[in-house]
Order: C-alpha cells, then sequence, then structure tokens
C-alpha cells in the first residue's frame, strides 16, 4: 500500500506550526498507514518517537544508554538502539508510553553479552544484528583496522556468533540482500562483502571485494538502500556547518558492478541535494522510505541538531528547502516503523 507523504508532513508540522493543504497531495485521498512513527535517538541518551498521523511527539523516553548512535524501531513501542555509553547493543520491547507531555524511563530488557569501545552503526538483516566498531586493535593510530560483530538475540540476549576483522574502519553499513555494503571511515568509499552473514568464521578476516568512491562526496556517514536506489549522507567537511549533501543513486547495483575497482561512479547519473536552503550541514544518518518517497535525515549540525526530510526522494535534487524541518538537539539517529 502506497501512503501519502503529504498527510504524513501535515500531521508532523503541526510541531512547527506550518500548515499544508489537502490540494496539495498529488495522490488524492489516500488514507495514512494505520500506526506510523519516526524513532530518534540523542547523544544525550534520549529516545524520541514521533506519531506521524497527530504530530505528536510526547513523551521523551530515557533509555539505560548514556549516549546512542542508531536506533532500530522493531515494533511501535519497541526498538534497538547502539550505545555508546556503556558500548554495547539495547533493546526495548513493547514499553508502556503514555499520551503526556514529559518524560518516562525505560529499563533494558536484553544487552550485548560482548560491549565495544567504539561502536559506529547497527544494522539488523535476517534475525541477525550487526555492529561496526572501530577500536584501535594494535595500538597503532596510523592503521586503519577494525571489525564487524554479529550478534543473534535470544530469549536472554545479544549472544555474539561472529567477530570479523576489516583492514579499514567502518563508519556506516547497509544490507542489500545477503551483501553487506560499508562505508570507510573519513572518505567517499564505499565497500562491499559478499553474502557477509554465512562467509565467514567464528573469528576471520574480510577483504571486501572491491571499493569504489562516490563523486562529489567528500566523508560519507551513512547509507540507505531501497527499491534499487542507494541513499548516502554526506557530511562534507565536518568543520563547516552548512556543506552536507545527500546523494541518490538509482539502478545503484549495477553501477556498482560495472565500476573498476578502486574507481568512481560519476556525478553524472547521481541526484544529490545541498545547499544554503537545504539545511544540511552534517548529516549523520539517514532513512529512505520508498512507499512515502521520502528520505529522513538525522541533521547533528544544524542548530544544533534537527531531523529534516525530503519529499519525492528518488527524484528531486539541487539546493531545496526541506518538506520537514524541526529542532532535536543531539540528534545521531532515525527509523521509520509503519504498520
Amino acid at each position: 500500500m502506497k501512503f501519502s507523504l503529504i498527510g504524513i508532513l501535515c500531521g508532523i508540522l503541526l510541531i512547527t506550526s506550518i500548515s499544508c493543504s489537502s490540494d496539495e497531495n498529488p495522490n488524492g485521498d489516500i488514507k495514512l498507514a494505520s500506526k506510523a512513527y519516526l524513532f530518534a535517538t540523542t547523544v544525550n541518551g534520549i529516545v524520541k518517537r514521533y506519531d506521524i498521523n497527530d504530530g505528536s511527539n510526547k513523551p521523551s523516553i530515557n533509555i539505560s544508554s548514556t549516549s546512542a548512535s542508531k536506533i532500530i524501531a522493531e515494533g511501535i513501542a519497541s526498538f534497538a538502539v547502539l550505545s555508546l555509553e556503556p558500548g554495547r547493543i539495547e533493546s526495548y520491547e513493547n514499553l508502556s508510553i503514555p499520551d503526556k507531555t514529559g518524560s518516562i524511563d525505560a529499563n533494558t530488557d536484553f544487552t550485548s553479552t560482548v560491549t565495544f569501545q567504539h561502536p559506529t552503526d547497527l544494522e539488523k538483516s535476517e534475525g541477525f544484528y550487526v555492529v561496526s566498531d572501530t577500536t584501535d586493535f594494535d595500538g597503532d593510530l596510523q592503521t586503519e583496522e577494525g571489525r564487524i560483530l554479529i550478534f543473534k538475540k535470544s530469549e536472554t540476549g545479544f549472544e555474539i556468533r561472529n567477530m570479523v576483522l576489516t583492514d579499514f574502519k567502518v563508519v556506516g553499513m547497509e544490507f542489500v540482500g545477503e551483501d553487506l555494503y560499508v562505508i570507510k571511515s573519513h572518505s567517499n568509499k564505499v565497500a562491499v562483502f559478499r553474502n557477509f552473514l554465512d562467509s565467514y568464521q567464528v573469528f576471520s578476516r574480510a577483504v571486501a571485494e572491491k571499493t569504489v568512491r562516490i563523486e562529489g562526496a567528500l566523508q560519507l556517514s551513512s547509507l540507505d538502500f531501497e527499491n534499487g536506489t542507494m541513499f548516502l549522507a554526506d557530511m562534507g567537511d565536518p568543520g563547516i556547518n552548512g556543506d552536507g549533501a545527500i546523494h541518490s543513486i538509482t539502478g545503484f547495483e549495477s553501477k556498482f558492478v560495472n565500476t573498476p575497482g578502486s574507481n568512481i561512479i560519476p556525478a553524472v547519473g547521481q541526484l544529490v541535494i545541498s545547499g544554503n536552503n537545504t539545511q544540511l550541514g552534517n548529516p549523520v544518518d539517514i532513512k529512505y522510505d520508498a512507499s512515502y518517497n521520502a528520505v529522513f535525515v538525522a541533521e547533528a549540525a544544524s542548530a544544533g541538531g534537527r531531523i529534516i526530510a525530503f519529499n519525492r526522494a528518488d527524484s528531486v535534487e539541487g539546493n531545496i528547502s526541506p518538506d520537514l524541518s524541526y529542532k532535536l538537539s543531539g540528534v545521531t539517529s532515525v527509523d521509520f516503523y509503519t504498520e
């Protein structure tokens, strides 16, 4: 079923007192999902859940983590987060979230059995939870080694199944089928590990099949794939607020395969959202939803933190204003859940 992002935005934009007209809906009177939520984490260990249908965002959920970097929405009141402090996966299930202002405290149901020093991303595929960690193992800061850990959720917690060493640090991950695409730290490079969940022993080393560069990007931070299109967040220069961008590449898998190793996916054929109107400074996480054809962005620099979104995400580009923008101080990640 397809849903109307215009209707969604009209609900969310109640938060910012911006109005919408039903005449702006190009899809006509299409019902929203009966349950639709946008989840976000902050550097202060707070989870926000926005009810897309009515625009409410209350209350704030205080989790065990004092700093969370990634969220995976698993239900209308259930989610997993990657905690920076302490470094672990935390699961929260079937929370009782009242319709009131203020905040509530949530206790973890499950945590991972192994902790991390510098976790950067959390992904889920086929019931497995995958964490990238940029911990320096050999004491040499000049080397680029890292690791990716694979966990299986049990009745008692997240139990580690594999620890895969990599010869570079990974800051973002995305499963496309059975293949894991990753971003190399501090670069515009994307690499792929084929058939990732089934290719490695309990403790092993992985070598990426291929690495390509994304022309026009400076420092990639996050990626998300759906319906053949890869969306990539580019922080630009982290010290500059205002040079962030979102790149979208249709037919990504074939373009990746047909690009020689260590070569460039050219700017021609990409759609890029960037410029002063976009409010993109340091986008740290993105989530695309094809049903709504919208890309949601956790933007860390603009106004101290914002969640922004762009409608018609697979076809727009340039220095455009977001269709949604509201403040969330210290935002670190976003995810989208509908029923």
